[in-house]
Parts: C-alpha cells; sequence; structure tokens
C-alpha cells in the first residue's frame, strides 16, 4: 500500500508505503528519482500503522 506523502513541503515527490517482510510489517518512506527510488527512511511500523495496513490490505 503506497500512498503520496504530504505532510511536508520536502521540495520532492515523496512517498510512503507500509508491507510486509517475513513476519512483520514495515513503514518506508522513499521517492523516485529519474531511475532510481531512493529510500530515505525503513523502520518497523507502529502500532496504529499495523492496523491501518490490517484494515487495508
Amino acid at each position: 500500500m503506497v500512498w503520496a506523502d504530504s505532510r511536508h513541503s520536502y521540495g520532492e515527490a515523496r512517498q510512503s508505503a507500509l508491507g510486509v517482510i517475513g513476519e512483520r510489517v514495515y513503514f518506508v518512506a522513499f521517492v523516485d528519482r529519474a531511475d532510481v527510488r531512493r529510500v530515505i527512511s525503513l523502520r518497523k511500523a507502529n502500532d496504529r500503522e499495523v492496523m491501518h495496513y490490517a484494515a487495508n490490505s
């Protein structure tokens, strides 16, 4: 599940996503630049994000 990150004006089109690796849900923030996807942050999803993922996947 991917969505645009519009919370701040970063000067670039950042996106956020929730996904599963193994048995755990993770949150990732990233930006697409030319032919490269640059990961800005990858972390374990918090409880609220896990519930959001479970309800919408």
